[in-house]
């Protein structure tokens, strides 16, 4: 009677098998955390890139008179509906024109505003219907001598 000897090519075969199904799923997991990763980063930089431009906005808002005039000196392709000014911006968030515009800035009157003399607005920038960041500004007029009946001169 004949004994065959087996090879360890069996046992070796599973081996090689066992290291590409475990490097596989490690390859896997990898690239989930890859994707993972550049996702973030693309969510955080656009929304630096929206809390920069909201900002901005705001800052324009309070430096003017408390209406949409700075704003759209500022903007100039700023469309203004009486009661909000709609800013329209790129892809890399600079203005632009309403055809080539990714993102949106709403400039809205805040309603609830009790204080005579308070222009408050809210600045909400959104790409498509996704709001990105909101912030309110308000800017405060004044009271001058001549809009009291007084003279400049007292």
């Amino acid at each position: 009677m004949k004994k065959y000897k087996s090879s360890g090519s069996s046992i070796f075969l599973m081996e090689i098998i066992l290291s590409i199904l475990l490097f596989s799923a490690m390859l896997c997991i990898c690239l989930q955390f890859i994707m993972k990763a550049h996702t973030l980063t693309h969510k955080t930089t656009r929304l630096e890139r929206a809390v920069t431009t909201c900002s901005n906005v705001a800052s324009v808002f309070e430096s003017g008179d408390g209406s949409f005039d700075a704003l759209l000196l500022e903007f100039p392709h700023a469309v203004s509906y009486g009661d909000f000014l709609l800013i329209y911006l790129d892809d890399n968030f600079l203005p632009c024109e309403p055809e080539a515009m990714k993102y949106t800035v709403l400039v809205s009157y805040d309603e609830e505003c009790s204080v005579s003399r308070l222009s408050k607005v809210n600045i909400t920038c959104t790409c498509e219907s996704e709001e990105i960041y909101t912030i309110s500004a308000g800017n405060y007029h004044r009271r001058t001598l001549a809009a009291e009946g007084g003279s400049d001169n007292e």
